[in-house]
């Protein structure tokens, strides 16, 4: 059978048909001598908000039924029931009742099929059961959907599935680095596909192959930068300070906005962080308020080629892995930077945060990397900021003991890229914290050096590409080991220690000399 799918075109990443917290119509009911007024419908609901917005959401949930009892086809009551089973895990009824959402899609996924006998018929959606052999999965919302979904799609090749992928063709780059096969096809025009068995929409994914939140993070990463463009950026972005990413703005025109976006002003707590560097990751609307805040001349932006091409966030993602840390609002970056492991903090609005980031104080169970920040009361971005402050720049030990020692200027520079390798590679938060901290105190006196970048920073560049390769050579020798396996593989990798540390020391003693360094290492091996 030949199928045919149609799916509406995403122009603006942060915007998505069908969101649960979408304004619609009220429903009315029935007539009837039981029917309730509109009126006590209208006090029902404000009563249920009220009670989700405050976090009771055992008792918003009791409210939605008992108006859904009233009116069955209340879709106000039941957006924000998915909304508040979500913000309680309940994973089971929560996917059920997120069915919704098609209901509140202008154009919903559509797929046709071409009959041997010629007539066209709605094809199969798979909504569980059996796994069909081959399966057409649709996109059905933003970019941020696809990209947090997309972590499912290399499990229905684990479960025997051929799948074709309908996506937003920005998305393709990033999407061709997730493991396992599957084909992508442009969600921007009407396509066909041969020899499919059923379609399902992405965000149904967890659901059909049985995924709980236990393993929604696995693996992590599962989204992969151009190491090209990596490359690129980490020259241009430079070592030095606290590189911390920001982004303030969603789409203006998606209904969510008014209470998700911040106004760039409420960052100014971060740009009185010590030796921070605030990194502009804002394209579109809200980049103009860069000339209207106090602190400016701490935002750096990145041009106009920034991310400019027809991949959408190529350059974002390979900036992710050089920046220490991002701060953003909840758009499609946030799902960028937690589907690449990078870490991220995310500002949430008081009360009516997007149900994916449900209940939990400060993590989410689909990114291990994002912490939250919830606004403390409605419109308080402050203290959402301050939060976010604490953790990218935490405070130092509570001894309050520091030894200052002096050492060449090349040390001071080599232990920077080794500490930049170990902010990428640690995970654990605590451990993370501790490199950070670490990498602050020592960027800022870098930074007091002055140094001219014009006569550094090629030395630098060569001395962070060879303890990139240091670590992972050394990295190879420990699984070597630990297999027990000490083959011309082994020797070799060994071998490559001596090679890179005398090159190592070399560019050391370059950084040295050209700095005018009061203290110079000198190595002596047999």
């Amino acid at each position: 059978m030949l199928m045919r799918f149609a799916n509406r075109e995403h122009g603006v990443a942060e915007q998505s048909a069908g969101t649960l917290d979408q304004t619609v119509p009220p429903a009315t009911a029935a007539p009837g001598p039981a029917a309730p007024s509109a009126r006590q419908l209208e006090a029902l609901l404000r009563l249920a908000h009220r009670e989700q917005a405050e976090g009771r959401f055992d008792t918003a949930i009791a409210l939605y039924k008992f108006v859904l009892s009233l009116v069955h086809d209340h879709l106000e009551a039941a957006g924000h029931l998915a909304r508040a089973l979500f913000c309680t895990e309940d994973w089971t009824a929560a996917w059920a009742a997120f069915e919704v959402r098609f209901r509140l899609m202008k154009d919903p996924p559509r797929v046709t099929g071409r009959a041997p006998d010629g007539e066209v018929r709605p094809v199969t959606r798979w909504t569980g059961g059996p796994p069909p052999a081959r399966l057409l999965v649709m996109s059905e919302q933003g970019l941020g959907d696809t990209l947090q979904f997309a972590r499912f799609l290399p499990r229905l090749a684990e479960s025997g599935i051929r799948a074709a992928v309908v996506a937003d063709p920005r998305l393709f780059a990033l999407l061709r680095t997730l493991p396992g096969r599957f084909d992508l096809l442009p969600s921007d025009k009407p396509g066909t596909v041969q020899g499919i068995d059923a379609w399902a929409p992405m965000l149904d994914l967890p659901r059909l192959l049985g995924i709980g939140p236990d393993r929604f993070a696995e693996p992590m990463p599962y989204l992969r930068a151009d190491p090209d463009r990596i490359a690129r950026w980490r020259e241009r972005i430079g070592p030095q300070g606290l590189r911390i990413g920001i982004a303030w703005q969603g789409n203006p025109k998606a209904p969510v906005d008014a209470r998700r976006s911040a106004p760039l002003a409420a960052f100014a707590p971060l740009a009185d962080i010590a030796g921070i560097r605030l990194i502009s990751l804002q394209r579109g609307p809200g980049e103009e308020q860069i000339a209207d805040v106090a602190f400016a001349d701490r935002i750096e932006t990145l041009g106009p080629s920034f991310d400019d091409g027809p991949d959408a966030f190529a350059d974002t993602a390979a900036i992710l892995h050089v920046l220490d840390a991002v701060v953003t609002v909840d758009t499609a970056l946030v799902h960028v930077a937690g589907a690449l492991g990078r870490p991220a903090h995310l500002l949430l609005q008081w009360g009516w945060a997007d149900w994916r980031w449900a209940a939990r104080p400060d993590d989410t169970p689909w990114y291990p990397s994002v912490r939250l920040h919830r606004q403390s009361k409605s419109g308080d971005w402050d203290s959402a900021l301050r939060s976010a402050c604490a953790a990218v720049n935490p405070p130092a030990a509570p001894t309050g003991r520091l030894v200052a020692t002096p050492i060449g200027i090349g040390e001071l520079i080599d232990k920077l890229t080794i500490l930049d390798i170990k902010a990428e590679k640690i995970g654990d938060p605590e451990r993370r914290g501790n490199v950070l901290h670490e990498r602050a105190l020592l960027a800022d006196v870098l930074q007091g050096l002055a140094l001219d970048p014009g006569t550094t920073g090629e030395l630098v560049a060569r001395l962070a590409a060879v303890n990139r390769e240091l670590w992972e050579v050394e990295d190879a020798l420990r699984l070597c080991e630990k297999a027990v396996r000490f083959d011309a593989g082994f020797v070799a990798l060994a071998r490559s220690v001596y090679r890179l540390n005398d090159e190592r020391a070399a560019v050391k003693r370059s950084l040295n000399r050209v700095t005018g360094s009061d203290v110079v290492e000198e190595k002596s091996y047999a």
